[in-house]
């Protein structure tokens, strides 16, 4: 999935005055976030739900590269486990907030932990929250 979001990079969402690497960036996580928003607002359709998550996944991934963080985004067999039998939230809005919170964070702090709690939320999210099976994510993320 890596490779996918690094050859096919998603279209800034905000028109940027300049071309830094910083601004850059912030699109970057412009887009995580207003992809969220959208998997927030589709969650009733489960297709369109997991179409943007994977939207969402696409924009995650190519923060890490940018950020050189993808070596902490690994998930092997045991941490999938693990995020399975995690008990479904009680509130989708608060899950929704601490992703953002922990984004902003990440952003504005370069804090890589806040990266990677904000990535094993979403994981946790898609996969028992609204319950997509792995393989139902990576097939939707690479049909895109």
């Amino acid at each position: 999935m890596l490779t996918f979001a690094r050859n096919y990079p998603l279209r800034p969402l905000v028109p940027s005055k300049t071309f830094s690497e910083k601004e850059q960036l912030a699109g970057q996580y412009v887009l995580v976030i207003y992809y969220l928003g959208q998997l927030m607002g589709s969650i009733q359709a489960n297709q369109v739900a997991l179409q943007a998550y994977c939207n969402a996944l696409q924009a995650f991934l190519q923060i890490a590269n940018e950020r050189k963080w993808t070596y902490k985004m690994l998930v092997d067999d045991e941490l999938l486990a693990q995020i399975e039998q995690k008990w479904a939230s009680q509130s989708l809005n608060t899950v929704y907030l601490i992703l953002e919170q922990q984004l902003n964070k990440s952003y504005f702090e370069n804090n890589q932990a806040a990266f990677v709690h904000a990535w094993h939320i979403f994981l946790k999210f898609g996969l028992v929250d609204l319950g997509f099976t792995a393989g139902e994510i990576e097939a939707q993320y690479l049909q895109a």
